[in-house]
């Protein structure tokens, strides 16, 4: 039952991408009746096909997954990351965008959007910029969102913003309360900004 997806786990780590995707569709038909199982088949053949620089083919093995599933995070981590391969900024920011909405007050979700922007810092500042307007009555979600956009500052060695954005993650994270468990990490953040 699970050879398939076994031999095409092992074909992908192997570097062998079309063995991968072979035995990954041979997976996905067993799986049929199992969506869990059939999900991840698909998203390592999407993987597959990410690797042989194949956008357009992973994006279509994602859209099998969201015809499954619309909850599942990994398919718009990866369909951002295939579209930003493609230039296709405007459907990057959407599917990141989606990604975030599944969990936004997760610092889980931000590191995500932080890895699938890496350095594109000024379509990871504009994430951030439309996330706060978009949140803006959700102290938790700005808390981690301004904590985030203060990472993405400091990375970029602007300071003078990475402070900015970490006074106002601290002021939101006192208001919610989380203070204290985040406090090591905000008053670091802050004390390497001034």
């Amino acid at each position: 039952y699970n050879v398939p997806f076994n031999l095409s786990s092992a074909y992908y780590e192997k570097g062998n991408y079309k063995a991968a995707i072979l035995y990954g569709n041979k997976a996905i038909s067993i799986y049929k009746n199992d969506p869990n199982y059939q999900m991840d088949a698909i998203l390592l053949c999407s993987d597959a096909s990410y690797a042989q620089n194949d956008f357009t083919k992973s994006l279509e093995y994602l859209n099998i997954g969201l015809s499954i599933s619309k909850e599942e995070y990994r398919i718009y981590k990866k369909m951002a990351l295939s579209y930003l391969a493609l230039n296709n900024i405007p459907k990057a920011n959407e599917n990141a965008d989606i990604l975030f909405a599944l969990a936004p007050g997760n610092p889980a979700a931000s590191q995500m959007i932080m890895e699938i922007y890496d350095k594109n810092t000024k379509e990871l500042v504009l994430f951030f910029e439309r996330n706060i307007k978009k949140y803006t009555n959700d102290d938790a979600t700005l808390a981690n969102l301004y904590f985030h956009d203060s990472l993405t500052y400091y990375y970029d060695n602007n300071k003078k913003e990475a402070l900015n954005y970490a006074l106002l993650a601290k002021e939101k994270f006192i208001k919610v309360k989380t203070y204290s468990a985040n406090k090591q990490t905000i008053d670091e953040l802050i004390d390497k900004c001034q």
